[in-house]
């Protein structure tokens, strides 16, 4: 009786320990360095706050950053009965600087063409 209750909790231990990741991606080429965070939470994630400055990371600009709670994280999570809570953030710069990437006023200028480049249709 003993070996089926604690199978059945560490299997209910198992099952708890979900993953999950959240990406974002930018225009810019990546290939350029990675960095990698943790983040501490706690009372299963209710408490903390991370902020990772990615223009200090990335000057160039980030090509795509993820926040996950990998298999190790949730485990830490259930281990600690929901207490602590870490969760991994990973952060890609973009090698150069995006082609043709220049000021604001440069890139509308080049968004919203003057009327005489038209070639077709009327406005």
């Amino acid at each position: 009786m003993k070996i089926i209750r604690m199978t059945a909790m560490l299997a209910a231990a198992f099952l708890a320990t979900g993953c999950y990741t959240t990406r974002f991606q930018t225009n810019l080429a990546p290939g350029g360095a990675k960095f990698e965070e943790k983040g501490n939470f706690f009372l299963w994630g209710l408490v903390g706050e991370k902020e990772v400055d990615l223009k200090k990371l990335c000057p160039a600009g980030a090509a795509r950053w993820q926040n996950q709670q990998t298999f190790v994280d949730g485990l830490v999570g259930v281990v600690t009965l929901g207490i602590y809570i870490p969760r991994t953030i990973d952060v890609e710069c973009t090698a150069a600087k995006a082609a043709g990437a220049g000021n604001l006023d440069e890139l509308v200028a080049r968004i919203a063409l003057p009327e005489a480049e038209w070639t077709g249709g009327s406005r």
